[in-house]
């Protein structure tokens, strides 16, 4: 019920909403994903219509391989499934974080599961606890370094308009 969503996110002050996306749909190989897309959109629009002001961070889709004959290899699709977070994030007018870029793109999974300690599961879809925790901390030096980014930005934008 949006009312009631809208009413929880301004009694609990809301300002930021992180939201990771993409896994659960990676083994489900289509041809086209423009419909997840659409539908990905409208979820962020209607979060961003009952919570004015908020900002929106997604956190796409991590690596995620499977056995094809022999070898190990990235899911086919996952690029898709990325790209159309991708863009429906941005455009909702949010901010995206590409987890599967961050940790190495195509084929990274296997690195994090044959790491010295392993990083990920042997199922080569899941982090293990180290592997979340040095997942998270990447996603968060990131963040921080926007964020150094923006105020120095800003700092400079008050310096010129004050000369």
């Amino acid at each position: 019920d949006p009312s009631v969503l809208k009413e929880m996110y301004r009694d609990l002050n809301v300002k930021m909403i992180l939201l990771q996306f993409g896994g659960n749909a990676v083994p489900y190989i289509s041809g086209n994903y423009n419909w997840y897309q659409k539908r990905f959109t409208s979820q962020l629009t209607m979060l961003k219509k009952n919570c004015p002001g908020v900002s929106i961070i997604v956190i796409g889709v991590s690596d995620m391989s499977i056995k094809e004959k022999d070898r190990i290899i990235s899911y086919p699709n996952l690029e898709n499934i990325r790209d159309a977070l991708k863009n429906a994030t941005f455009d909702a007018g949010c901010a995206y974080w590409d987890m599967y870029e961050a940790m190495g793109g195509a084929n990274s999974m296997q690195a994090w599961v044959n790491a010295e300690p392993p990083l990920a599961s042997p199922d080569f879809v899941h982090f293990n606890s180290r592997g979340a925790g040095i997942i998270a901390e990447m996603f968060y030096n990131a963040l921080i370094h926007e964020y150094e980014n923006y105020l120095e930005t800003a700092d400079n934008l008050i310096i010129s308009t004050r000369e």
